[in-house]
């Protein structure tokens, strides 16, 4: 590898953006026993209390599916980073499984460098760089357009574990896979199902929010495309302005019964705090497993350099759209984004449900519209061809997973808050993103509305 001692500058995402993230709370790790355990306030059977009185959960299910103890630790060594460049780290995210029998060790690769940069430094990247740690990272990070390459020993990461969350959240995706039943390609088909219901003009196949009533398939891609982070959960804050939001004073402290201070001010800033609370443990795990992007994927099998283990109806859908060139099966002239696919970051930003749940006591009219606003913004981006859906579905229960730690000391440190009564309200309108049907717009079977 060359290397380049001129070259120091580090990326990270979402950095200037208002709000310091606190000391994660919520979680313990026994490794005497090798697996995680998430430490909640209230567990089994609770009530949500928007006025509509449902359970949602039973005794024997928790707000969270627990899969750490299925996957033995990976005792594989990496390289120690390269003192030239970066501060010596802690041990990478661990991969929880073995690789899998059949991974066909295809990561992802869509990293572009700048004019003049050698050819010898354009590395593809394979299962064994990943997790991203030392003096590749400093390449990707100095010498290439990756996006935001963050390591655990990262500033932003503030100490923080990810792989905790990673264990609590289900553990790590699947990879293409010469097994044709791999839960892998069942992903990668609905991304391809999407992409040709885009090409053909038709309806998206989920409800979408009432601020998006009139868009077209196309429309749902673009509108999750180089837009500011956050936009389309500050337009419904915006309605809900509008409508009137009852404040829980029981979580913010009372001030005034007219409070701009407390409310517009503070709404504003929560809906960039909570963005830039999970964004660097997202792209931390983004470049610990290296998911590759669909576009990736699908473009090898349209040109036949993988076909081992790709089912039959899923190459004919894949040949029928004669693909171009990788970026073409996308909505976006680029492609995707130069970062992993898991988990999706539009996806981990999108909690504003969680958060404004928390603070305040919505109408079931409007927690179901912010549900499906940001469910919306998670999908729009299978529907624009940059994710699988699992990306979405972790990163939804990520962004869940870290706020729910950080808000209750957050809270009480700039809010003057309780934090034993922002736990309380936590616990009771945490659930599980797998549980959530966007058509009903129900909860594990309990309607909303």
């Amino acid at each position: 590898m060359i290397r380049n001692k001129k070259y120091n500058v580090v990326f990270s995402l979402f950095t200037a953006w208002a709000g310091v993230c606190r000391g994660a709370e919520g979680f313990s790790f026994d490794e005497t026993k090798e697996e995680a355990s998430l430490v909640r306030g209230v567990t089994g059977n609770t009530q949500r209390t928007l006025g509509m009185n449902i359970a949602r959960r039973n005794q024997s299910k928790s707000s969270l599916y627990l899969y750490g103890d299925r996957y033995p630790d990976n005792t594989r060594k990496h390289p120690s980073p390269d003192k030239d460049y970066l501060a010596p780290i802690k041990e990478p995210l661990p991969t929880l499984r073995p690789t899998e029998e059949g991974d066909l060790n295809i990561r992802f690769n869509k990293i572009t460098y700048p004019d003049g940069i050698p050819e010898s430094l354009q590395l593809p990247l394979t299962m064994e760089d990943y997790p991203i740690t030392g003096e590749m990272a400093a390449i990707l990070r100095t010498q290439s357009l990756a996006d935001a390459v963050v390591l655990e020993d990262d500033f932003d990461m503030r100490g923080k574990d990810p792989s905790k969350y990673v264990i609590a959240l289900g553990g790590p995706p699947s990879f293409p896979n010469k097994d044709p039943k791999n839960p892998f390609w069942a992903q990668l088909e609905a991304v391809v199902d999407a992409h040709i219901l885009r090409r053909w003009g038709g309806e998206p196949d989920f409800t979408l929010p009432m601020l998006w009533a009139n868009k077209t398939i196309n429309d749902v891609a673009l509108a999750v495309y180089h837009e500011y982070p956050g936009k389309h959960q500050a337009d419904m804050l915006k309605k809900f302005f509008k409508e009137g939001l009852e404040v829980d004073y029981s979580v913010m402290p009372f001030r005034s019964k007219r409070d701009i201070v407390s409310l517009q001010f503070r709404f504003a800033y929560l809906n960039t705090w909570a963005i830039e609370c999970v964004g660097a443990v997202n792209f931390c795990i983004k470049w610990a497993y290296g998911l590759p992007r669909p576009e990736e994927v699908a473009y090898l099998i349209a040109t036949g350099e993988i076909s081992e283990g790709v089912p039959v109806e899923l190459k004919s859908k894949i040949d029928s759209m004669n693909l171009e060139n990788a970026t073409s099966f996308t909505a976006y002239p680029e492609g995707s984004p130069s970062h992993p696919a898991w988990p999706a970051m539009h996806s981990a930003a999108s909690a504003a449900s969680f958060w404004l749940s928390v603070v305040t006591n919505l109408t079931p009219e409007q927690y179901c519209e912010a549900l499906r606003v940001d469910y919306g913004v998670a999908f729009a981006r299978t529907v624009a061809g940059v994710h699988y859906p699992g990306d979405n579905i972790m990163g939804l229960n990520l962004g869940q997973a870290i706020l729910a730690d950080r808000m209750p000391e957050h809270f009480a440190e700039n809010f003057g808050a309780d934090p034993d009564a922002v736990r309380q309200k936590i616990a009771q309108m945490r659930f599980d993103w797998n549980d959530f049907n966007v058509d009903e717009c129900s909860i594990a079977h309990f309607p909303i509305v």
